[in-house]
């Protein structure tokens, strides 16, 4: 049998504590990262079905649980603080190596390898988990008012349009939350 090394398993399980900025409606708290994690994987296995593009179900999977293992180091980072420039990608990438050392040996190879693919978009699995992760805390907030409040419509399409535009099923998803956040006047 071989040696597992059950600290380097916990460490991903930190991302339970790890709150998110969204606010969860009926909660009255914080949405954790691997609560994110879990809906996008929801959500995707949902949209799959709809897609147009071919896409390999288990790399965007992937993509989908590496992509905020950092935020156990760094936290989440509220969308208006983002940093999309090559040097706050290249720091990330830094922190991924850190993280790596710490997860378990057989994986930090490929937790390197998603993560990395993720932050520069290079493949469509990373484009389509982008999408996910555009449209998820959109799905969680689409009741809660309160969410709402600091997102007027030209914001969240600065913001979000970009990472679903590519893939339809991610597009016509986003153009319906708008819609019904109008309606409610939400947005």
């Amino acid at each position: 049998m071989r040696n597992i090394d059950i600290d380097s398993i916990l460490y991903s399980y930190k991302l339970m504590q790890v709150q998110r900025t969204v606010l969860i409606h009926d909660k009255g708290r914080h949405q954790s990262v691997a609560e994110h994690i879990y809906s996008m994987i929801i959500l995707a296995n949902a949209l799959y079905e709809l897609k147009v593009t071919k896409l390999n179900y288990k790399k965007l999977i992937k993509h989908i649980i590496y992509h905020d293992i950092a935020e156990v180091e760094m936290n989440d980072t509220h969308i208006f603080d983002q940093d999309s420039s090559i040097d706050g990608k290249e720091n990330e990438k830094k922190i991924n190596i850190k993280v790596s050392q710490k997860l378990p040996n057989h994986i930090q190879n490929e937790y390197l390898n998603f993560s990395n693919e993720y932050l520069d978009l290079n493949s469509l699995e990373a484009r389509y988990a982008s999408g996910i992760d555009a449209l998820d805390p959109m799905v969680l907030s689409y009741d809660v008012k309160e969410n709402w409040i600091e997102f007027p419509e030209d914001v969240i399409r600065k913001y979000k349009f970009n990472r679903v535009k590519e893939f339809p099923e991610q597009l016509e998803l986003f153009d319906g939350l708008i819609k019904g956040l109008k309606l409610k006047k939400f947005i």
